[in-house]
């Protein structure tokens, strides 16, 4: 998805769900049931006279009018037809769209829903569900033609009724043309609030038909997008998709991989945590909400920033109780900021509620000095911590860069969605002077108020910077691998070494049920590597083409459980940086796995055919740069040819049949 309209979508799943306080749509008038109508018998005028009345027995003259009770038997008389519900006409007059060979369904989510057929959908462990028409539209910087749609899935909450979560937590700009809604709904026979609406994004009119569905203790929250100028042809697709929707019970304790157990955005009152002193931090106690003070001056510019074990929520209320802003553009361990000018002098309220259980937060009170200049210099020193904040703006999306003295990126930002603002806190980096870049994301070109400001140490040691590797450390054990060897996972993490040739290319098949990331690191220690291009069940390929040396190779679970895999290293001999070439399988010996590997601009689709030039098997799991591998394990004895082709762009390949050991396959 887009980056605006995934966080977005995401988004929903950060601010909670509600349960439903709607009122049914009141019923259809229901349609008459009534008889034919008289016209449909024979007239009685023309019934003969009594004396002249055949006897009972005799048939009738084909002219003479049959007996005045002979009505038709009931049997006879067509049913009355019912005016068909809503669902079932959209159903009715969509329903060629859809393929019911393509139906997504997920056990854990409690959640089905057919698909058209060249519709593709992923699931991030039930987190956040994409369904997109097509990769292109998926990775475009700007909205294409094309559709694409998220579920996600969120325990209830009791204070919050599903309209409200879509009137005031839907994140729609305020300026959105509401096309419909909200309104009350029925969706697979449950409770749910829909609303249509249509907003400019980036230079792009998107229209987006948003769904929240009541579940058993869960809420579903579907949202669809496409391009206004195509929504005359995608929304009744929409239809289509939700007329087929079936709920179920949502297992919240499997989505996630548990990441629901320590949910509990408390509704309790928020303990008072007295006054903040302008220009100091304070440690926090999180377990439940704590409110803090603060005193303005108007005219005056002030920084409000957390950082927090846990994802937080960082709201600031008028004396009156008026909500003034309220963030949650991070996840847990990033900062939440805002950068607030006061209009008035007054007593605020900062008040910092964990959305997720946590214990401990550093939340910083400063004042700050605004500027709408797009670069901010940077002074970095032992003795405190630059922050750099860029105040909200409605309908823009902020993007914070920070370079060294000689013009080298050293840290970005992007958190935040459309209308957000963002928070950087510059650590990790050597002492000297920097410079932050404040642009927009898409083809905005806006002015921001920004700020940088120089906070205690404390806030600084309380933040870890993001790193590029999911893994930034080996594990206590390692382990020599041989090439060409299968490896399976033990009890424990070990990292797997080997040695790198001189001018040899290697690449490292893995698979797994789980959602497995492999981390390359060098002869010092440092990661130099990763790839986490699948979801679970499905093949990782690590490409290694790197200078000779020793490696090691570490294996582990995205969401940080104990991952189950199969993996093997091979030496990329027979490689052709062509786009087919030909293998043979022979009874009983090794199976070929078939590696297409891109540059960063190409999206290929691995194809193989028979000796006859007959399709056996075909796959495009990825998007553009990741690689695709075929593990051919069911192919009969004899000659074949893969064979790649792109979507859309054309660009490099690296091609490679690999025949392996039947144990890395049965991983699959």
């Amino acid at each position: 998805m887009r980056q605006f309209a995934l966080t977005l979508l995401i988004l929903l799943l950060l601010i909670g769900c509600g349960s439903p306080e709607v009122t049914p749509l009141p019923p259809t008038d229901a349609p008459a049931t009534s008889a034919p109508a008289a016209t449909d018998e024979p007239e009685p005028t023309d019934e003969p006279e009594p004396t002249d009345e055949p006897e009972p027995t005799a048939e009738p003259e084909p002219t003479d009018e049959p007996e005045p009770t002979a009505e038709p038997e009931p049997t006879d008389e067509p049913e009355p037809t019912a005016e068909p519900t809503e669902e079932a006409a959209a159903e009715d007059t969509t329903s060629g769209m859809l393929d019911s060979d393509n139906q997504f369904s997920d056990d854990a989510l409690g959640f089905s829903m057919t698909l058209p057929a060249d519709w593709s959908s992923e699931s991030m462990m039930g987190l956040f569900t994409i369904f997109v028409s097509s990769t292109e539209f998926l990775e475009a910087d700007d909205l294409s033609d094309g559709a694409a749609g998220i579920l996600i899935v969120a325990p209830s909450e009791e204070e919050m009724s599903l309209e409200d979560m879509l009137n005031e937590q839907g994140d729609i700009p305020e300026d959105a043309n509401i096309l419909s809604g909200p309104e009350a709904v029925t969706v697979g026979g449950r409770d749910a609030v829909r609303i249509v609406t249509q907003y400019e994004e980036d230079g792009t009119e998107a229209y987006t038909d948003i769904y929240a569905i009541q579940g058993e203790g869960a809420v579903y929250v579907l949202t669809f997008i496409t391009p206004a100028e195509y929504s005359a042809e995608y929304a009744p697709l929409f239809d289509a998709m939700v007329a087929t929707i079936e709920i179920g019970e949502a297992d919240l304790d499997a989505i996630g991989g548990g990441l629901f157990d320590d949910f509990a955005p408390s509704s309790d009152e928020a303990v008072d945590g007295g006054a903040l002193t302008l220009n100091s931090t304070v440690d926090a106690d999180i377990s439940s909400p704590v409110a803090y003070s603060v005193d303005v001056v108007a005219g005056e510019s002030y920084l409000l920033a957390v950082i927090a074990d846990a994802d937080t929520v960082l709201t600031l209320s008028s004396s009156d109780g008026t909500e003034i802003s309220s963030v949650d553009e991070g996840l847990s361990g990033e900062p939440e900021g805002i950068l607030y000018t006061a209009d008035a002098d007054d007593t605020l309220t900062v008040t910092v509620a964990p959305f997720f259980g946590g214990d401990s937060a550093v939340v910083a009170f400063y004042s700050a000095t605004t500027t709408t200049e797009s670069t901010l210099a940077i002074d970095v020193t032992a003795d405190s911590v630059p922050v750099v904040a860029v105040a909200a703006l409605e309908g823009a999306d902020p993007v914070i860069t920070v370079t060294d003295a000689d013009g080298n990126e050293v840290m970005r930002v992007d958190d935040a969605s459309s209308g957000g603002g963002e928070t950087l806190i510059l650590t990790g980096v050597d002492e000297g002077s920097y410079s932050a870049e404040i642009t927009s994301f898409g083809s905005g070109d806006e002015t921001y108020t920004a700020a940088v400001v120089y906070v205690d140490a404390a806030f600084g040691a309380a933040y870890t910077p993001p790193s590029e590797f999911s893994v930034d450390t080996l594990p206590a054990t390692s382990e020599p691998i041989e090439f060409n060897t299968v490896v399976t996972s033990g009890a424990e993490e070990v990292g797997y070494t080997f040695t790198v040739a001189e001018e040899t290319a290697y690449v490292v098949l893995a698979n797994s049920a789980d959602d497995i990331v492999l981390t390359l690191f060098d002869a010092d220690g440092a990661p130099v590597s990763e790839v986490d291009d699948k979801a679970s069940d499905a093949s990782e390929v690590l490409m290694i083409d790197m200078p000779a040396g020793d490696y090691t190779l570490v294996v582990t679970e995205f969401f940080g459980s104990s991952p189950e895999f199969a993996l093997a290293i091979y030496a990329l001999d027979d490689a052709v940086s062509e786009m087919s070439t030909s293998f043979s399988v022979e009874e009983g010996g090794a199976l070929p796995a078939i590696v297409a590997i891109p540059d960063e601009n190409g999206d290929p689709i691995l194809t193989i055919f028979d000796a006859d030039g007959n399709e056996v098997d075909s796959i495009d799991d990825g998007f553009s740069g990741e690689a695709e591998v075929l593990l051919a394990s069911d192919l009969p004895t004899g000659d074949y040819t893969a064979e790649v082709t792109f979507f859309g762009s054309d660009g490099e390949i690296t091609l490679a049949v690999i025949m392996v050991d039947a144990e890395l396959v049965s991983a699959e």
